[in-house]
């Protein structure tokens, strides 16, 4: 293992050994490299203290990350073609 690979792993090893375990599934799988997602979600439970709530009411706006922060409360949207009530504009005797 060349040095390089060995400091990285170290410093894996001593973030991985000061985060709460529920966690260290999610980091593993971004240090690997093959999760975008991953790696944002484990940037953003560190940023915010390993609270998930804390990650839900971020207002970091500045972060470049912000947009794609994980455990967003979803805006449910209306279906093409449909009023609020649900109705289908298109089908008669509703």
């Amino acid at each position: 293992m060349k040095d390089k690979d060995k400091t990285q792993q170290n410093q894996i090893n001593k973030c991985r050994s000061q985060m709460p375990p529920p966690f260290r599934r999610t980091y593993d799988k971004a240090v690997r490299g093959r999760s975008p997602s991953a790696g944002i979600k484990a940037y953003c439970h560190e940023c915010c203290g390993w609270n998930r709530l804390e990650v839900t009411v971020c207002c970091c706006l500045g972060c470049p990350l912000y947009p794609y922060r994980p455990h967003q409360k979803r805006v449910k949207k209306e279906p093409d073609g449909l009023n609020p009530n649900n109705e289908n504009p298109y089908v008669e005797g509703q």
